[in-house]
């Protein structure tokens, strides 16, 4: 009976390794072509892993990854990027694209990015709601409120025009310099500012068209087809996360052998 259970034992050991070596990693990147492999390890800049198709060892730039995923259908890894894409669709309604190709309306979405299971919560129209695989989704299209954001942006933009030339103007020492710039201080009779009423509704236009050529109301999840790429990459630059890289490689410079701080982390 003793000798039974020890080969039952072995029997499942053999057989549980044997599933953990068949999973594989599939690697999407950011303009949506994507590599099969093994991953031995990765940091905050590089992952590192076996390329089945290529059968080598490669090292990423994790800059270029959008997310990992296992072929068990289980995540492994979400970029910056992608959260952000997530969180840029969750303002406003739209609609998405599966994979199958279906398209499916919604007033609200809301997104359950953990590595376990990934899912799209989706507040339909007539009061109901739906639930959909995160890794399902092809294309993620929000509607025309997507002007706020052109607005917003260019608020910001000429706000930080407006700020910018008051400083010089105000410093004696940039006396010259402030003449190159906008006059966005108040004129000497104390009641115009002519290039704020004109660079607020320019500023405006100029993120409008920017959002409409790149397609800013699209996020792509996984394309239809393995071979196939996205329209556009899906990288999303951020000053604030760039900011946190150099910090952090101050930090690994500093002090080598201390923890990088949750602070400073993605």
């Amino acid at each position: 009976m003793k000798h039974i259970s020890h080969i039952l034992l072995t029997a499942f050991l053999f057989f549980s390794y044997g599933i953990s070596a068949d999973v594989q990693h599939v690697i999407m990147f950011n303009d949506g072509h994507s590599k099969i492999g093994l991953i031995d390890s990765m940091d905050y800049h590089a992952v590192h892993y076996f390329d089945i198709d290529e059968q080598k060892q490669v090292t990423l730039n994790m800059k270029e990854v959008y997310y990992i995923y296992e072929d068990l259908n289980k995540s492994f890894y979400f970029s910056p990027s992608f959260f952000d894409r997530l969180e840029y669709a969750e303002e406003r309604g739209g609609y998405i694209v599966t994979v199958e190709n279906d398209t499916i309306l919604y007033d609200q979405v809301k997104f359950n990015s953990n590595l376990k299971d990934p899912l799209a919560l989706l507040y339909l129209s007539d009061g109901g709601f739906n639930t959909i695989p995160l890794l399902n989704i092809h294309a993620i299209r929000v509607d025309k409120t997507v002007i706020e954001h052109s607005v917003r942006n260019g608020a910001r933009a000429t706000t930080v025009a407006f700020l910018v030339s008051m400083y010089f103007q105000l410093k004696d020492s940039f006396s010259n310099a402030s003449n190159y710039l906008p006059k966005l201080v108040q004129t000497d009779n104390g009641q115009q500012f002519q290039s704020i009423t004109f660079l607020f509704p320019a500023a405006t236009m100029g993120w409008m068209m920017y959002d409409l050529v790149v397609d800013k109301r699209t996020s792509y999840v996984r394309p239809l087809e393995r071979e196939d790429h996205f329209p556009r990459s899906m990288f999303v630059f951020s000053l604030k996360r760039k900011i946190k890289e150099g910090l952090r490689n101050q930090w690994k410079l500093t002090f080598p052998k201390k923890n990088i701080p949750n602070i400073l982390a993605r």
